[in-house]
């Protein structure tokens, strides 16, 4: 595991570049962010594979010490760049945009899903012999429960997709919307956590959604506050202490919603100084639902076959199919939504 967490940070320097003075200018545009999704995609396939497999192993011990350490850290910036992208669309096409929330937002993204899901059920019966209620089969095409699929995260983004929907529908202000967005994930979390305080990742990163939307209005000042050199290292260093001191009080839900937020924050900074992207990343970065859905497939599959046994051989054959599996997926996907939803291109 050592080794493949190397790649990953070798494959993140392949093509990085420091800005040097100033505020990257590209930092949050779509390559930008699609790069630094295409990282942390891989450390969630890092993650879901290591549950597979036996990591005994002194080399392995490294990446399961940073593993711990990052947490569900690994999907804060997914949260983050989501709830900015979607609000950076308000702000340039206002209610137009609003009106298409609900088809190329939330039904596109559970359609889609939905598709992935058939793909679990056939394998789970062909391959497993393993068949499910009519009850369970239709909570799981919600995303509520799942057939051997990664379901939270759906499950998560949806839910803020139609709060995002209600408020920027429903409130005239900005300062409202944003204002609505965050104290209803905050409910979200809370609630959660009140009758489901063991699935803590379901909602312990949540506020980064709302987090991203508030990067999204207030950028311009915050920009023109890093601009120069000694406010943007001191801002990047405080952020750090705060990390720090939030991070050894990580336990406690509000504060670890905080440092997610605080995380988010310093991922952002850095790619202000930083400019991260070679076309791998870009690739990843552009396969993310693929990628996170179908990456149990071959692993589910893989430790049938016995192979789990063999770690290194595992990683190597279960990444080969899952991008395999992504690239033709998201094909289809791409033809699917031209074909049913009317949606050209990607949504």
């Amino acid at each position: 595991m050592f080794f493949f967490l190397l790649a990953i940070v070798g494959l993140t320097l392949l093509g990085a570049r420091y800005c040097g003075r100033g505020v990257n200018p590209d930092y949050m545009s779509i390559p930008s962010t699609t790069a630094v999704k295409g990282v942390f995609v891989l450390l969630v396939f890092l993650r879901h594979y290591k549950s597979y497999v036996a990591l005994d192993s002194w080399l392995d011990r490294p990446f399961l010490v940073f593993d711990g350490k990052l947490g569900q850290l690994v999907v804060a910036l997914f949260l983050f760049y989501s709830g900015y992208g979607l609000y950076e669309s308000f702000q340039k096409k206002g209610q137009d945009y609003v009106r298409t929330i609900p088809k190329k937002r939330f039904f596109a993204t559970l359609l889609h899903f939905d598709l992935a899901v058939l793909l679990y059920l056939a394998v789970q019966a062909v391959f497993f012999g393993k068949f499910y209620s009519l009850k369970h089969i239709l909570l799981s095409m919600t995303s509520w429960t799942s057939v051997g699929n990664s379901n939270w995260f759906i499950f998560a983004i949806l839910v803020m997709y139609l709060i995002s929907w209600a408020a920027l529908k429903l409130i005239p202000s900005q300062i409202g919307q944003l204002c609505a967005v965050t104290a209803f994930s905050g409910i979200y979390a809370v609630v959660f956590h009140h009758f489901y305080p063991d699935l803590w990742w379901w909602y312990d990163t949540i506020l980064c959604y709302a987090a991203g939307m508030w990067y999204s209005f207030l950028k311009p000042h915050i920009e023109r506050f890093l601009s120069g050199e000694i406010r943007f290292w001191v801002s990047f260093g405080v952020l750090l202490v705060v990390f720090r001191v939030l991070f050894y009080y990580r336990n406690s839900l509000p504060v670890y919603e905080a440092l997610a937020v605080v995380f988010c924050l310093l991922g952002v900074l850095a790619t202000m100084k930083v400019r991260v992207g070679n076309k791998v990343l870009y690739w990843l970065g552009g396969q993310v639902f693929t990628v996170y859905i179908l990456q149990r497939l071959p692993m589910m599959l893989l430790e049938k076959w016995g192979l789990a046994a063999y770690p290194y051989a595992f990683f190597a054959v279960s990444l080969a199919a899952t991008l395999l599996l992504a690239a033709g997926f998201d094909w289809c996907l791409k033809r699917f939504d031209r074909a049913v939803l009317k949606i050209p291109g990607k949504k």
